[in-house]
């Protein structure tokens, strides 16, 4: 798991560099070997496109946490934003380049469909939150209806994590 402590070493230094308001938890959940490069796609997603983001507004903070329970791994990652997601036909459109669909979220949503989960995104226009869910069996199957309820029981209180006022 040196992998992802290397990516939070990363994505820690840079967001202090820039002046942004940083809390990244996401070395304490254990995650199987045969997952570790997903997880770090996901990762280095979800943590590149909220430092892009804070560079385009001109600030404000990222926060991230892991949690492992059921046998599935949660990631969640919050930066505020004050733009919306947009989507047509089940894609989101890219906030880089206008009229382009966005790779990142895609991605992170294949990876988890691909590992029995589900990615959901949200943008409010106050903050930008990505909640991922990946199965930690091998080989994953999909999640069933109580997993999903399970695991949003678990992880559905961002609320501490992401209405902390970060200083910039």
């Amino acid at each position: 798991e040196k992998s992802i402590s290397g990516l939070v070493r990363h994505y820690q230094a840079l967001a202090e560099r820039e002046g942004f308001g940083v809390d990244l938890q996401l070395e304490n959940s254990p995650v199987p070997e045969f997952l570790l490069p997903d997880v770090c796609l996901v990762l280095s997603n979800l943590l590149e496109n909220a430092v892009e983001a804070l560079r385009r507004e001109g600030g404000g903070w990222i926060c991230a946490k892991s949690i492992s329970a059921n046998g599935f791994l949660t990631i969640m990652v919050n930066n505020s934003s004050s733009t919306r997601l947009h989507w047509v036909n089940g894609r989101c459109l890219s906030s880089k380049a206008e009229g382009r669909f966005g790779v990142g979220l895609a991605t992170v949503q294949d990876i988890a469909h691909k590992c029995g989960g589900q990615a959901t995104f949200l943008a409010d226009g106050n903050h930008f939150r990505a909640q991922v869910i990946l199965s930690c069996s091998a080989p994953p199957c999909p999640m069933t209806a109580g997993d999903i309820a399970m695991t949003q029981a678990v992880t559905d209180h961002p609320a501490p994590l992401a209405n902390r006022a970060h200083p910039k």
